[in-house]
């Protein structure tokens, strides 16, 4: 497995804060990629960024023939994604985005 990990820094902290933009775990056994962590500051929240995120990785994950899983979730994000027709797989933890999940 390898992780790919994006960080952002909070220039607004004195001592540099790092946090996690996204978070990604490749594996290429399985042909199986793993969102973990997604994190959308605040004033770009409700934009769709997000989702615009998932969908360029899935259209990647889709070209290599990977399945693409967002793991690890909060309730409410999980259930934004199975009304968004996110494929179930662990209740409440992991959803897979398939062809038909709008991401739009």
């Amino acid at each position: 497995e390898d992780a790919v990990e994006f960080y952002f820094n909070d220039k607004t902290v004195s001592d540099n804060n790092r946090g996690t933009l996204i978070r990604l775990v490749i594996n290429r056994d399985s042909k199986n990629i793993e969102i973990s962590n997604i994190f959308i500051e605040y004033s770009l929240k409700y934009n769709g960024f997000g989702k615009k995120i998932i969908l360029e990785i899935f259209k990647i994950a889709c070209k290599h023939n990977y399945r693409l899983f967002l793991v690890q979730m909060v309730p409410g994000f999980y259930d934004k994604m199975i009304k968004r027709g996110a494929k179930d797989i662990a209740f409440e933890d992991v959803v897979e985005i398939t062809a038909t999940t709008v991401l739009q």
